[in-house]
């Protein structure tokens, strides 16, 4: 049984616009209105995604030749084939050798890659922008279309558009997955619909043949569907009867049995027939096979368990928006389940469980089980309420609808007034801006202009998240520069070139801990790695750092990436310099929308390059922009603490106890700046007399 809008004027059919009132009806859908403005202007930030060069790529080789990428065109796969499956875990899900000995894999991701190639090809960034902004909007507006379908007022559906927004909101970035929320919602939106007919049959099935082009999100909705099949022949067994004006039991069985069968049907119509169909399952036996999300507290785990999203859905660290409305999410979950099992809603109850499930299992996934857990939650939730509250109540009710309404629509614009001005960003801790374009702060852009000038007979070694777009955006016309990888995780071998890129960058254990990254030089006379291109996290921060030691030449540093050059490959216009520095300094405050933060960011980077003289002045720079910027302060005065105990200067332990106390002023007293307070006490604690 589907609870949907009834007959006009049944008041066992939910809100109806006679109910409501005009003014109810009225805000109501301006409530929505503002709620999808807001994930439109979420969106509306600069690209950010790793991977984003190469689908970039796969898609420019298929509008250059007209043939989709499903083997090593880009991928470094070890020229003796038969190692592939020396190692469990190291075949990735799906790929195969095919009957010329080529290795083959099946790119579950080549429409949207083709899509992608061709806004980018027209329009540049900015075209990757709109389209994002574009497939956000149609995403939310079928979340509240669903809302309402399933028997939601537009105030229920704008507080859904809202909830998922929260939950949902770091996925909003341009990148398969999002073409693929939208056919997902899609199949769920035409599932529920109240007049099943053929030409939802030929809709539902369109959508999900959609859906299996673009990314695997499709077995989701194909899931629901079945799912919702059930439904229909249990509800026709034992004979409960639905609201007027909606399909019979019996009919919606009928017509869901079809559409399963032809979704099924067209889904082998794709460009690599039943192994696109079986890489979803595949790869979810991959992940149970080999333990990912890792277990809380391993030491060893294979290389797709150190990808962020792979890791559990809850982190221990401090959560952020999107990780709170998960919880949200959750608990309208268990609400919903409270109420289906009320009113013997089995299967229901099991579909909640299911995306209760798949939302708890890794982080992006979470996106798409709110996707599918606010709306039929909702739509639980009022049926049950419809089906209590009498109607007198309810038309009492309209007022307090109408003040959730405006209290919706004020959330709505004060969210969106923090987004365009940077204080949501701010709140967060991410270095993202309202605005288009490219992040050069996840998109190492400047770094890939710099290497595109360097010489071409030096090959190059990236970083794994990196090693997409640099090698990408560092192209010339249509030749690629040579690296041993382009990301795509599942198309490469994980053990013998992702783990071997891990061992790289972090180096091997040494002495009192400290990581031996010898190999790396090995590793660069064999390969004839001239350039390398390193992220300043901390492990490849330190690999920095030794092969500055070693006579590598400090090229270019543009706050996050910094490359450097071996030996007698002389870096052009000079090694980078504190004057470098200060450039870099002064194009952060006058190019920056959120300078301070920026200018924290660098000076991190710096300090973990060793050069803790350069990170001070620029985290003096950032508390010159923001004053109350409580976290730049303790990591000033963290390094001016490390710096006075090296050097035994009592000037500099001052001054970093006046940093650290400005910190907990501002309100940043963590655990880490109150014990380096007491660590500063301690060292200007004079001396105890000797007796």
């Amino acid at each position: 049984m589907t609870a949907t809008e009834g007959a006009p004027g049944d008041p066992s059919s939910g809100p109806s616009t006679r109910t409501q009132g005009l003014t109810g009806a009225w805000l109501g859908r301006v409530s929505v209105v503002c709620a999808i403005a807001v994930a439109v202007a979420l969106a509306w930030r600069p690209i950010h995604s790793a991977d984003l060069g190469y689908h970039l790529a796969y898609g420019d080789s298929f509008w250059r030749s007209g043939r989709l990428v499903d083997g090593d065109d880009f991928v470094y796969v070890d020229p003796d084939l038969a190692r592939l499956d020396s190692m469990p875990g190291n075949r990735p899900p799906g790929a195969w050798i095919d009957s010329a000995g080529t290795y083959r894999f099946p790119n579950a991701n080549y429409g949207s890659q083709i899509v992608l190639s061709l806004a980018y090809r027209l329009g540049g960034p900015l075209a990757l922008s709109f389209l994002k902004a574009t497939l956000v909007a149609v995403l939310l507006a079928l979340v509240a279309l669903w809302a309402r379908r399933l028997g939601g007022d537009h105030t229920v559906a704008a507080a859904g558009v809202l909830l998922v927004t929260a939950a949902a909101y770091g996925r909003f970035t341009v990148r398969p997955e999002l073409f693929g929320f939208v056919p997902l919602v899609g199949v769920a939106v035409l599932a529920t619909s109240p007049h099943l007919s053929r030409r939802s049959v030929l809709w539902l099935t369109a959508c999900h043949w959609a859906a299996m082009q673009l990314h695997s999100y499709w077995l989701l909705g194909y899931c629901l569907v079945g799912a919702l099949c059930l439904e229909a022949w249990i509800d026709s067994r034992l004979g409960r009867r639905l609201e007027p004006g909606v399909a019979s039991p019996e009919h919606r069985a009928r017509v869901l049995t079809f559409a399963l069968g032809a979704m099924t049907a067209v889904s082998f119509l794709n460009p690599w027939g039943w192994r696109l169909v079986a890489l979803p399952v595949q790869t979810l036996a991959f992940l149970h096979a080999n333990g990912i999300p890792p277990a809380p507290g391993a030491t060893s785990y294979h290389p797709w368990g150190a990808i962020s999203e792979f890791l559990p859905a809850f982190r221990a660290s401090q959560p952020r928006l999107d990780q709170k409305a998960a919880w949200g999410v959750l608990v309208l979950g268990v609400l919903a389940l409270v109420a289906a099992g009320r009113r013997a809603r089995w299967v229901r109850m099991a579909i909640l469980l299911w995306l209760g499930v798949v939302a708890l299992s890794m982080q992006r996934n979470l996106a798409p089980a709110a996707l599918l857990l606010v709306p039929l939650s909702l739509g639980l939730l009022c049926e049950a309420r419809a089906a209590t509250v009498a109607d007198e109540r309810r038309r009492r009710r309209g007022r307090a609808r109408d003040a959730l309404s405006w209290t919706l629509v004020a959330v709505a614009a004060v969210w969106a007034v923090s987004i365009v001005t940077g204080a949501f960003y701010d709140q967060e801790g991410r270095p993202d801006r309202f605005g288009s374009g490219l992040s050069t702060w996840f998109i190492p852009v400047e770094a890939t202009r710099y290497v595109r000038d360097l010489p071409r007979d030096a090959a190059v070694f990236t970083t794994f998240n990196a090693s997409s777009t640099v090698l990408y955006f560092s192209r010339d016309g249509a030749t690629f520069r040579e690296l041993p990888i382009l990301t795509n995780t599942w198309a490469y071998p994980a053990l013998t070139t992702m783990a071997t890129n891990m061992r790289l960058t972090a180096g091997r254990p040494y002495n009192a801990g400290r990581p031996d990254f010898t190999p790396f030089l090995r590793f660069a006379v064999r390969h004839d790695i001239g350039i390398a291109v390193l992220d300043c996290a901390p492990q490849p921060s330190q690999l920095a750092r030794f092969l500055l030691h070693h006579g590598w030449h400090w090229g270019f540093f543009d706050g996050k990436h910094v490359v450097l050059l071996r030996p007698g490959l002389l870096p052009p216009g000079g090694p980078w310099t504190r004057r470098s520095t200060l450039a870099l300094l002064e194009r952060v405050r006058t190019g920056e929308s959120r300078p301070a933060f920026h200018l924290n960011r660098t000076a991190v980077s710096l300090h973990r390059l060793g050069q803790p003289e350069l990170a001070e002045v620029v985290w003096r720079a950032a508390v010159e922009e923001d004053p109350d910027y409580g976290q730049a302060w303790s990591f000033l005065g963290r390094s001016l603490l490390g710096r006075g105990r090296r050097e035994r200067s009592r000037a500099l332990l001052l001054e970093a106890r006046d940093c650290l106390r400005r910190a907990s002023s501002a309100g940043f007293d963590d655990a880490a700046t109150g014990r380096a307070l007491r660590q500063v006490d301690e060292a200007l604690r004079p001396p105890a007399p000797s007796s």
